[in-house]
């Protein structure tokens, strides 16, 4: 079973990562290591800065957007 597949219980308020969240090293670990998959997170100068995940769906749409996109052209070009 990968990691990927552990299944990982709901985090409680106090155990999420926010933006602007201050905390030690130690602690922003602890609770990263409790975060669901996906989630993407650093800690600066002991403060938490949290990536959007609203815009990591936007990207991915974008992404598949454009490979619709070139494969309609692809297959415009086959044919002609």
């Amino acid at each position: 079973m990968s990691i990927a597949s552990v299944h990982r219980p709901a985090l409680t308020p106090e155990e999420q990562l926010h933006n602007g969240d201050r905390m030690s090293r130690q602690e922003f670990h602890r609770l990263y290591e409790k975060t669901p998959d996906g989630f993407r997170a650093e800690l600066v100068g002991g403060i938490v800065y949290a990536a959007s995940p609203l815009k990591r769906r936007r990207v991915e749409e974008q992404l598949e957007a454009h490979r619709a996109t070139i494969e309609r052209a692809n297959r415009e070009l086959e044919r002609n």
